[in-house]
């Protein structure tokens, strides 16, 4: 089970977190099999996570998904972060660009 922010809880949805990743991998150089992969790093990590309780909070699901995009494409990345983080205005969206960017080097 999924609790989400306003404390409501609904199943795991995998084809949403599918979903999710692939707009944000959309026409970037990230192949199916690295999708694929990503999905079951993440899965893997929240079952850990989660342990017998079988919860976990939304927030740590886009935590993960969010390190793991990070490895793979730093694009997708900032894409994926743009709507986990609900950015509403262009300066939140420039300094996660900046922090990234330190990040890199």
């Amino acid at each position: 089970m999924v609790i989400k922010r306003d404390g409501s809880r609904e199943p795991f949805d995998e084809k949403k977190l599918l979903r999710g990743v692939r707009v944000c991998t959309e026409k970037l150089a990230v192949s199916e099999a690295q999708i694929e992969t990503l999905l079951a790093e993440v899965e893997e990590s929240l079952n850990m996570k989660a342990g017998s309780t079988r919860e976990i909070k939304s927030s740590v699901i886009g935590d993960e998904t969010l390190l793991r995009l990070k490895e793979v494409n730093k694009v997708a990345y900032v894409r994926f972060a743009a709507v986990y983080r609900a950015y509403n205005d262009l300066g939140q969206f420039i300094q996660e660009i900046e922090k990234l960017g330190k990040e890199l080097g």
